[in-house]
């Protein structure tokens, strides 16, 4: 099996769980491929947030390839009680998905729930499979066991 990990990270919180999940796919034998999403013109706290509320896309710098892969996995911080811009961008990009299955994650010191519907949504509506999902709290961070837990209950559920 093979299987893309997508995350945007700017305190490196997300991409502490994007390679916990891809440490713990690669334990269960998955290839995997991972992408950072880097916007082409860095913002600032506030003019992030202000695009995150707004529903303003990033211009990234690429746009990473799916391949053949079975797996999608996608990490974002919420902004503004929504998508960053930079996850906003690659979810509305996507092609159709053909059924590939989903581990959708976002973090934040508060990741509601309907941020987490929101995408899947958006993932449902380009062909999506099966979505495991989950919104993790920043505090979640100050204890690498505890993501290492969250990353193996992730693709537990996913690889079912």
């Amino acid at each position: 099996m093979k299987a893309t990990v997508v995350y945007f990270s700017v305190s490196g919180k997300n991409e502490k769980l994007a390679q916990a999940i891809s440490r713990e796919l690669d334990t269960r034998n998955v290839s995997v491929d991972s992408v950072k999403l880097m916007p082409k013109k860095k913002t600032g706290a506030v003019m992030g947030a202000l695009m995150a509320a707004f529903r303003r896309p990033a211009d990234l710098e690429t746009y990473p390839e799916l391949g053949d892969g079975e797996l999608l996995v996608l990490v974002g911080p919420v902004w503004a009680s929504t998508m960053s811009p930079a996850m906003r961008t690659f979810v509305t990009s996507l092609p159709n998905l053909g059924g590939r299955r989903v581990i959708n994650v976002v973090c934040g010191y508060h990741p509601h729930e309907r941020v987490v519907e929101r995408i899947n949504r958006e993932l449902r509506a380009r062909g999506a499979g099966p979505i495991v999902s989950r919104a993790v709290r920043v505090s979640a961070f100050e204890n690498p066991d505890y993501v290492t837990e969250i990353a193996a209950d992730l693709c537990t559920k996913a690889l079912e």
